[in-house]
């Protein structure tokens, strides 16, 4: 006589990595001529000392451009100052985001850094935020991801990000460093079934 057989079906919870919603532009390839004449790309704003400063693309890791951010001379003040480039836009509803990931490559001037700040608002007030400062001398395109860490449990609807040259030291005229290929990503639990069979001998 063949043992009965018991079905025993486990719920597995598993921890995944996705896409939570794309960056605008985040691979670099779109730019159009700005107000000064000189390329700016699409959906970012790049300034230096709160100036409008378009940067020129540089290589793409990926495609054909990526975002520069350098040290800038000022012939009139005689100093050197950091550029940076930012963008806003808004969260599709029900998104929680987990990480920002990219491609960066540069050299720095000495103590130079380049400085990524994330925040993500509910309405005026930041719910979430992430930031991290890059201490890079590599030419090679290498990839990063910085969390994002939740501080209040409401609904998010907007993000900025900004890069930021912060200057330190001296020798800025050789920093410059190039980031492309952003993405935005989350944490999603899925659930998985497994169905095993136990043989039951009768007694």
């Amino acid at each position: 006589m063949k043992a009965p057989v018991l079905l025993l079906i486990v719920y597995l919870q598993l921890l995944s990595t996705t896409i939570a919603q794309s960056v605008p532009n985040g691979d670099f390839e779109a730019w159009s001529t700005g107000l000064s004449g000189r390329d700016q790309p699409n959906a970012w704003v790049a300034e230096i000392d709160g100036e409008m400063l378009f940067q020129e693309p540089c290589e793409g890791h990926t495609g054909k451009y990526a975002a520069s951010l350098s040290a800038t001379w000022d012939p009139l003040l005689k100093v050197y100052f950091g550029s940076k480039i930012s963008t806003s836009f808004s969260l599709q509803e029900e998104t929680t985001c987990h990480a920002l990931s990219g491609y960066i490559k540069g050299t720095t001037g000495m103590t130079d850094t380049l400085i990524c700040e994330i925040l993500i608002f509910d309405e005026a007030e930041i719910v979430a935020f992430g930031s991290y400062q890059f201490v890079y001398t590599d030419e090679r395109w290498a990839h990063f991801e910085i969390p994002i860490t939740k501080i209040k449990p409401h609904k998010a609807d907007r993000i900025t990000i900004s890069f930021f040259i912060s200057l330190s030291a001296n020798g800025h005229h050789l920093t410059r460093y190039c980031i492309d290929d952003l993405k935005l990503s989350s944490l999603e639990m899925h659930t998985k079934s497994k169905t095993f069979e136990i043989n039951q001998q009768k007694t």
